[in-house]
């Protein structure tokens, strides 16, 4: 198995007080990290959570409408996060968990260049 896309978001949200990475592909997969910070540090490592507290993280997998998962521990690092040049280098090792309880373990290497955000 396997998700490879070059559709890809990275995005700031400053009433939320995070950064968001997701990606989508042709075959209507979605995944995204939602980092519970605005202050991410490189080579930080940090915790997913689906509900955890400022300085974790969460995860979500769609692989289709009724395919769905949520990250359950594991964790995001960031090789590399510059807010000037809006450029980040995260890897993730995760487990997730669907609604009807299939785990899966996934590993996840992207890159992300420019940053869009909201108030």
């Amino acid at each position: 198995e396997g998700f490879s896309t070059t559709d890809v978001l990275a995005y700031q949200n400053l009433s939320d007080l995070g950064f968001s990475f997701e990606g989508r592909n042709d075959k209507g997969e979605w995944l995204i990290f939602f980092v519970r910070t605005l202050d991410i540090q490189v080579g930080e490592s940090y915790k997913i959570e689906q509900f955890g507290s400022t300085g974790t993280a969460t995860a979500h997998y769609q692989a289709s409408a009724n395919a769905k998962y949520n990250g359950i521990s594991g964790f995001i690092k960031f090789v590399k996060f510059d807010k000037l040049i809006t450029e980040a280098i995260i890897e993730v090792d995760a487990k997730i968990r669907s609604n009807d309880g299939v785990e899966k373990n996934i590993e996840v290497k992207g890159e992300f260049l420019g940053f869009e955000g909201s108030n």
